[in-house]
């Protein structure tokens, strides 16, 4: 597995302060996904390039993957799942109902515009 290496700056600490709940896990949801993905190529794969003719993609476009800002498409997850021979995304529906209905009675405690912004927030992609 890669290591990350902890870096920190003042810059860096207040980008992420003055960031919405949201944009945080998407950076984080982003970096975890090609972290995952990383491990698995060099699991698997001889090279980057290897991985990159598997899939039928450029060397260039997997290094973009693998940079931790890159925003996916589901086709390309699937795509990738299918390659990799791993799962990335889950599907399970009762479990993603259960979460959204968990959420949703927490926001019900609030008043009726707070309801709104989270339904804005849970259906966001």
């Amino acid at each position: 597995m890669i290591k990350a290496r902890k870096y920190s700056s003042d810059a860096i600490k207040r980008l992420r302060e003055q960031s919405s709940p949201a944009d945080l896990k998407k950076i984080d949801t982003k970096m975890a996904l090609s972290a995952r993905i990383a491990d698995e190529i060099n699991s698997k794969f001889d090279s980057k390039g290897a991985f990159a003719n598997a899939m039928g993609v450029s060397q260039g476009l997997v290094s973009r993957w693998l940079s931790g800002t890159h925003n996916f498409t589901i086709d390309t997850l699937i795509e990738i799942e299918l390659v990799l021979g791993i799962r990335l995304i889950d599907t399970d529906i009762s479990k993603a109902w259960i979460n959204e209905s968990h959420h949703r009675n927490e926001y019900q405690k609030n008043d009726n515009a707070t309801l709104q912004s989270a339904i804005k927030v849970l259906n966001e992609p």
